[in-house]
């Protein structure tokens, strides 16, 4: 007998966090209560302004950044402010805003931002050569990010960078994050 992954988390006494990843644009009110309905938790994205989001993010009937913000509120208001969360994709045309990308969030009401880097997948391994951009240029993007958040840390606004405490809590800690992008592929970094 098979047993679906919400009773079999349930047998084995494990933690089941089911997240829809979408950009909102195409939820409806009735998907949204079906996923508060059944526990599911949404990751969507934000890249930062309206002007940065539109960029990145186009759609033909243009303002996406304008139908993320009615959809997030829908989300929030259905799900829960903690069930709602937002990944960002640093894009070349990112690395040069990271204030105004943290402030967005901010603005937005997310506690938490990812600056993350862009990995080579899907849409982003197609655009390479248009928005991809050296390592040394990220580390920049994520230090002057990193020194923002702390700054306004300092100013009383809290606001937390998920990246950084990946990488302190696998260093600090001996717990694992399950992170994916830290962990090596299979005969890279292994005794044999």
């Amino acid at each position: 007998m098979t047993l679906s992954a919400k009773s079999r988390a349930v047998a084995e006494n494990r933690q089941l966090d089911v997240v829809a990843a979408t950009n909102l644009t195409a939820t409806t009110d009735d998907m949204l209560r079906f996923c508060a309905d059944h526990g599911v938790l949404i990751s969507t994205s934000l890249d930062g302004p309206e002007w940065l989001h539109d960029r990145q993010r186009i759609r033909l009937a243009g303002a996406s950044h304008a139908l993320f913000e009615r959809r997030l509120e829908a989300a929030r208001r259905i799900l829960g402010e903690d069930r709602v969360s937002a990944l960002m994709t640093t894009t070349r045309a990112s690395l040069e805003h990271p204030e105004a990308i943290v402030d967005e969030y901010v603005r937005l009401g997310f506690r938490t931002v990812f600056l993350r880097p862009l990995r080579a997948f899907g849409f982003a391994a197609k655009a390479a050569d248009t928005i991809g951009y050296d390592i040394d240029r990220f580390l920049g993007f994520w230090k002057r990010g990193l020194h923002y958040i702390i700054e306004l840390n300092k100013r009383g606004i809290f606001v937390s960078e998920t990246f950084s405490r990946i990488i302190l809590t696998e260093i600090l800690t001996p717990f694992s994050t399950g992170y994916v992008d830290l962990q090596s592929p299979p005969g890279i970094g292994s005794a044999e």
